[in-house]
């Protein structure tokens, strides 16, 4: 026989306390207990803080809303004196590149994290439109504020510990300023950051050009850090090429160079890099080397140096002197003595004198045996390196 089930009585299959399918049987004003279980524990109210117009922020919130406003109000001066703090720690950084060119080895470790940090930059925010778009939302506000930080003390860091080095190599004399001049204006601009975040991050031309003087300023330091005994030609040509290969990587993926047609134009304008660099090696001083002392003088004394340094002397002289001791990193280049009167060069010969006593000096002697026969002008003595880079200059006056 089979058991049939009856009909469903709602008041005996449903304990007391659950959903009623009666609805006439519920009142109107009753709670409905499956939404709120008269089990379940309330949270108590949360006391408001009432005010003649409405609820009162507490504490913390009037706190945050004044830091806000301030923020806001004084926005472009806080900015300012985060630039004036830059500069100072530049120039602490400056001083501390004094102590010892050592510390240059770790250059290379700056510059890959700068450029780890560039690459990954553009290529999470962009350029342009695209980076104010990705920079609506607050998280990515503050990655972006957090990635131009960072690039900007590592740049700062890099950029000051350079100048002291450039400073000592330049010779205004010989018109070599422009990597100092560069230089320079690349640790300003990295400290401004108004410029360094809406103008230099923005634009990825800008970024590149920055990112590659950089590199070829850090280049021509590391480089005879790394190898003591290199040439400072040599060293320079490594620089140029580096810095020209980077800025064009910023610009071309390394997919597009397994082209043929790509990758020759890649190297034949790296090539354009190191040729340039080449024909200026005149206008680049042999950085870190310099004239730690110079001078010209009317004789020698036994421990090599000049029984007196003159700027200007009368054209009865018969014979006159230079010495240069010059502060050098490693035996990679030979230096010579090269004399010139009003741009013109004269004839002169080399000349024994004793070697200096302290280390890491060389030094470079020479004579004028004779003064020319309209003896009164301009006259210089250039220390240079083999490959004709100036790495100082001497001037004095010949007066009647």
């Amino acid at each position: 026989m089979t058991n049939v089930p009856g009909p469903i009585d709602p008041e005996r299959t449903i304990p007391d306390g659950g959903p009623r399918f009666d609805a006439d049987k519920t009142s109107a004003g009753s709670e409905d207990p499956t939404v709120e279980p008269p089990t379940r524990a309330r949270p108590e109210p949360q006391p408001v803080h009432t005010g003649p117009f409405g609820p009162q922020p507490s504490k913390l919130e009037e706190l945050r809303e004044i830091g806000k406003e301030l923020l806001k109000k004084h926005e472009k001066k806080i900015w300012w004196l985060h630039t004036a703090y830059a500069l100072s720690l530049g120039a602490f950084v400056a001083t501390f590149a004094q102590k010892g060119f050592e510390r240059a080895r770790l250059l290379t470790l700056s510059l890959v994290a700068a450029w780890l940090l560039v690459v990954f930059f553009f290529r999470f925010f962009g350029t342009g439109a695209q980076q104010d778009f990705m920079t609506a939302w607050p998280g990515m506000r503050r990655r972006f504020f957090i990635m131009s930080y960072l690039m900007k003390n590592l740049f700062q860091g890099m950029l000051f510990y350079l100048l002291p080095f450039y400073w000592k190599s330049t010779s205004l004399d010989a018109k070599t300023t422009l990597p100092l001049s560069l230089l320079a204006g690349c640790a300003v601009i990295s400290t401004l950051d108004l410029v360094f975040d809406r103008v230099l991050l923005r634009f990825k031309l800008i970024a590149s050009a920055f990112f590659a003087i950089t590199l070829f300023g850090c280049a021509n330091v590391f480089i005879p850090a790394l190898i003591p005994n290199v040439s400072a030609l040599v060293t320079l040509l490594v620089a140029a090429a580096l810095s020209g290969a980077t800025f064009m990587l910023f610009h071309l993926s390394l997919a597009s160079l397994r082209r043929p047609l790509a990758a020759g134009a890649f190297v034949s304008l790296i090539g354009l890099f190191v040729l340039g660099a080449y024909l200026g090696r005149r206008t680049m001083p042999p950085v870190p080397v310099y004239v730690k002392e110079g001078g010209v003088g009317t004789g020698l004394r036994e421990d090599g140096t000049l029984d007196v340094e003159v700027r200007a002397v009368r054209s009865g002289v018969k014979e006159l002197f230079c010495v240069t001791d010059v502060q050098v990193f490693g035996r990679g280049d030979s230096f010579r003595h090269v004399w010139r009167k009003d741009k013109k060069v004269l004839q002169h010969a080399g000349t024994d004198a004793p070697a200096s006593k302290e280390r890491n000096v060389v030094r470079v002697a020479s004579k004028l045996p004779e003064m020319p026969e309209d003896p009164e002008g301009r006259y210089s003595v250039d220390v240079e390196t083999a490959s004709g880079q100036i790495v100082g200059r001497v001037v004095f006056d010949v007066k009647n």
